[in-house]
């Protein structure tokens, strides 16, 4: 994965909005659409039809504190939660996803888990872990200059070095042919609340697969779980479920997966969660 930075798409100083303002409000606007007040989003496609990040805008779109948005903030939420096309294809991807920062990823995890001793945005002089990991992208992978200002960096001016780095980095090209024709089988699953890989990488992912195989080829040897709530290995929902065990069925008795349940591993939850084939 390789962001192009600029000043004004990423950074802009929405702390504040995330943690008072914007999570819970749209988690609310959102919640009980799938029919279950239960602090999850569901119903993604619903919850983006109508929730309106402008319904926050500050009067006259003026920066006034945290309890409002200003224009340019406003501009930063719908730039991540939108497709990025930065003019170079790597390893068959010629867009870079959305980021779910409006369906229910709370981005609001530790500062990339304790792994770094020093902050590393210039910017706010505080730790972002989706910064770090395309800084750190830029400057020991891409470039390979470690004083290279990655606020800077433009993909299109490093077509040739992606195109080598997608080779060897990347498997969204990958055949599964191999696999197939050995008997693989694939239960593939993905948060909704996911805010380290975004989620629509692997919507993207399946589909790729699905324009590759057909429904019906596909279906013999895939199946792609979305768990609304949960994120990348924890979440509001930590879903736990026995993929050994419907693996070992799948492969060994013909019996594909069907009617998987996951359970809410968090301390103290009691509840579970049906697993529903992709897209439903």
């Amino acid at each position: 994965m390789v962001i192009h930075f600029q000043r004004d798409r990423f950074f802009m100083p929405l702390d504040a909005w995330l943690h008072n303002l914007g999570i819970y409000c749209h988690i609310s606007a959102c919640d009980d659409l799938d029919g279950a007040s239960d602090g999850i989003i569901s119903h993604i496609s619903a919850c983006n039809a109508a929730f309106d990040i402008a319904s926050f805008r500050c009067q006259d779109g003026t920066d006034a504190g945290d309890t409002c948005l200003s224009d340019a903030q406003i501009q930063a939420v719908r730039l991540i939660t939108s497709e990025y096309k930065p003019g170079v294809t790597i390893a068959g991807m010629d867009t870079f996803p959305k980021w779910p920062f409006l369906e229910g990823a709370p981005f609001q995890g530790p500062s990339n888990f304790g792994l770094l001793r020093q902050p590393s945005n210039p910017i706010t002089g505080k730790e972002a872990l989706l910064y770090s990991a395309g800084d750190q992208t830029v400057k020991f992978i891409v470039t390979r200059n470690p004083q290279f200002d990655a606020m800077t960096f433009d993909p299109q001016e490093w077509k040739d070095r992606l195109s080598v780095l997608g080779s060897i980095m990347d498997v969204t090209d990958v055949s599964l042919d191999g696999f197939l024709s050995k008997g693989g089988k694939i239960i593939l699953i993905h948060g909704t609340a996911d805010d380290l890989i975004t989620p629509h990488n692997s919507i993207a992912y399946y589909q790729r697969q699905l324009s590759r195989y057909g429904q019906d080829r596909l279906d013999s040897f895939l199946r792609f779980y979305m768990i609304p709530g949960y994120g990348h290995g924890f979440g509001k929902f930590n879903a736990k479920y026995d993929s050994l065990d419907a693996l070992e069925n799948w492969v060994e008795n013909g019996r594909a997966p069907s009617g998987l349940i996951a359970v809410d591993g968090n301390p103290g939850a009691n509840r579970s969660h049906p697993m529903c084939e992709w897209p439903a």
